[in-house]
């Protein structure tokens, strides 16, 4: 029992840090630099693998000591009161981290998208694309053609 509430305490800790890294990542992809964007996905790395060591002792744990059951109906069926709260509160506050850290991650998520968005507009921009102006007739496909770009791509 005491080593399954360490193994819950460890992955809150590093889901708390993981947090911390999501948050810290999100300042970095609004404000830059980009360098240590680097330096917070390599972080982020080791403490996912934490993550999954940690996750999978705790499903062997949880699964010798009372498999069929959800975490929350075993927590339940505890007879002592102070193992019980701690579980409970534990559960709880892993529950909140979790939804954090998906909520910023979702986030970092979308700034990501809406830099490479915003990327592929400016290259559009400056190397533009042929484009229509009027219509021609299929057998001159070379006629009534305007380039919008600053730089010849084709150069």
């Amino acid at each position: 029992m005491e080593r399954f509430t360490e193994c819950l305490q460890s992955l809150l800790v590093e889901h708390q840090a993981l947090l911390e890294l999501a948050e810290r990542k999100r300042e970095i992809l609004i404000r830059g630099p980009l360098k240590e964007l680097t330096t917070v996905v390599a972080h982020e790395t080791s403490h996912v693998n934490r993550v999954r060591v940690l996750e999978e002792e705790r499903q062997r744990m949880f699964s010798s000591l009372m498999p069929g059951l959800s975490m929350k109906e075993w927590i339940e069926q505890l007879e002592e009161k102070q193992d019980r709260d701690q579980l409970e509160k534990l559960r709880a506050e892993l529950k909140t981290v979790l939804f954090q850290l998906k909520q910023a991650n979702d986030l970092n998520q979308q700034l990501i998208q809406q830099s490479q968005a915003y990327i592929q507009h400016n290259m559009e921009l400056l190397t533009g694309e042929e484009k229509m102006v009027t219509y021609q007739r299929p057998t001159h496909p070379a006629a009534n053609r305007m380039r919008t770009g600053f730089f010849n791509s084709q150069a």
